[in-house]
């Protein structure tokens, strides 16, 4: 039987730990990625840049504007003060107590358009919010689409002056996501 050297056996195991320590920590997901496996409808609702229409960008958060400190275009919040931010009113259509989780993501070609994705904790408040929406947004249907999956619902708006080929583009990728969702569940 062979003598194993000491040192050689302790250099070894603590250049395992230290292998394994790292790999660990690089596999350590991101909140965004946590956020994405807890609400794949959400995650999902982000154009891809090669497929945004001519002239079509993300418009950037404003980093000078106290309430929107903290919040991120294109990506999912669970922070409650950004729930119902957006149009006014909206507090009014919909209980922030019973959203978990939203995803904002604006864009500006020659306005501005966006996609604006709850998370309800119930499919019954998903309902409510979504009927309360296509209610108050009747009289503009060449500005909003609304969905309503099970515990989600999802707002792609308009201002005017964005192009029906942007809007036209931006509905049919959420309703691609959408039946790739049904598909998976």
């Amino acid at each position: 039987m062979k003598r194993i050297n000491l040192k050689l056996a302790i250099a070894v195991v603590v250049v395992l730990l230290f292998a394994g320590n790292n790999s660990a920590a690089a596999q350590e997901p991101t909140e965004q990625e946590r956020l994405a496996r807890k609400y794949p409808l959400l995650a999902g609702l982000t154009l891809p840049e090669k497929q945004l229409p001519m002239d079509c960008r993300p418009e950037e958060v404003p980093e000078d504007i106290e309430s929107l400190k903290g919040l991120k275009n294109r990506a999912i919040t669970v922070n409650p003060k950004f729930f119902l931010l957006g149009d006014g009113g909206l507090d009014k259509l919909m209980d922030a107590k019973a959203i978990e989780a939203t995803y904002f993501g604006v864009y500006r070609e020659k306005n501005e358009l966006g996609i604006t994705g709850w998370a309800f904790k119930t499919s019954e408040a998903a309902k409510k919010a979504h009927e309360a929406l296509i209610k108050k947004y009747k009289k503009e249907p060449e500005r909003s689409r609304f969905w309503h999956a099970e515990k989600t619902v999802i707002w792609l708006w308009r201002d005017p002056d964005t192009t029906d080929d942007c809007f036209e583009t931006f509905e049919r990728f959420v309703n691609a996501q959408l039946n790739e969702s049904k598909k998976k569940s």
